[in-house]
């Protein structure tokens, strides 16, 4: 079977190095690259293109210290708005395909609960409750969804580290789901 790998956020740091990482290991990978994805026609566009995937990264995702009401509009838009409609979409695609697997990115620092970020951390967490109740909802139908957590990926060696964690998620006989791997 062909190995389709769906990667949003394809263009940033670490969507480069989890894409050189995938292509290596086989997979034919569709970037995703400056797409709304908190609009849900979007997120539908991306996959209709994509054709018959059988993966799904979402790297889409960003940072800021702070909890003025900026750093939470635009966390809460980059950390859950842009990710909730491509993982819920992506899940009804691979169970009407018999199964696959999602992988985001979320964040170790989530669980960290450090001051002076609660827009992050809050946003970063709720990520990881929708992931986890997406695992529960879809692993009987074998779409098996999992989040990688890094700390800081500000190296090219963290970067490799988490694309590893990532696609060892995403093996055909992987099924672990409902997974929040810190790396």
């Amino acid at each position: 079977m062909k190995r389709i790998a769906v990667i949003t956020g394809a263009s940033g740091a670490l969507g480069r190095v989890v894409t050189a990482q995938f292509e290596q290991a086989g997979y034919q990978v569709v970037p995703v690259r400056g797409v709304d994805l908190s609009n849900p026609a979007e997120a539908q566009r991306v996959l209709d293109e994509a054709g018959a995937f059988n993966v799904l990264v979402h790297l889409v995702g960003g940072f800021e210290m702070g909890s003025s009401d900026e750093a939470w509009h635009k966390l809460i838009s980059m950390n859950i708005l842009a990710a909730v409609p491509i993982l819920r979409e992506a899940a009804v695609r691979l169970v009407g395909r018999g199964g696959g697997h999602i992988v985001a990115i979320g964040a170790a620092g989530a669980e960290a609960r450090v001051p002076g970020m609660a827009a992050y951390v809050a946003t970063k967490a709720a990520l990881h409750a929708f992931i986890e109740v997406l695992a529960k909802e879809s692993a009987s139908d074998r779409v098996f969804v999992n989040a990688v957590l890094p700390g800081t990926i500000d190296t090219d060696e963290k970067r490799t580290l988490v694309g590893q964690a990532l696609l060892e998620l995403v093996q055909a006989d992987s099924t672990v789901s409902g997974s929040l791997r810190k790396v």
